[in-house]
């Protein structure tokens, strides 16, 4: 069975550019625009994996996290935040608020992400 992954990231160049390399890689992809409706698609059809941009309109990924680390049944999926700037203090609380890693738009290969989730299933 196919790791299910969902995508949470709101501009379309990244989110497809994402979703079709994950897919390549034997990933299921969910995705979604915004941190609400990422949230719901999260409880429609729970992923193995999430990968959340730290900007996004109406709630950043800091909320959207702490809204998904604070349900029982998603304290353990492995989350890795996408920002442009990974070493502000916003991206660095995403990693106090639960975030599995926080990788660098600018210097990250989808390939970097396909290992990452890989590796933090492995580890559960």
């Amino acid at each position: 069975m196919a790791v299910k992954v969902l995508i949470i990231e709101d501009d379309p160049v990244i989110l497809l550019i994402y979703k079709t390399q994950l897919e390549r890689a034997g990933f299921e992809v969910q995705t979604a625009i915004s941190g609400e409706a990422g949230f719901l698609r999260l409880h429609q059809n729970p992923p193995d994996a999430i990968v959340l941009d730290l900007m996004l309109p109406k709630a950043n990924g800091v909320e959207i996290l702490k809204c998904i680390r604070a349900q029982k049944q998603f304290e353990k999926i492995p989350i890795f935040i996408l920002t442009a700037v990974p070493q502000s203090d916003l991206a660095k609380n995403t990693l106090l608020a639960g975030a599995n890693k926080v990788l660098g738009k600018s210097d990250t290969i989808p390939l970097d992400i396909v290992d990452a989730i890989l590796e933090a299933l492995d580890q559960n």
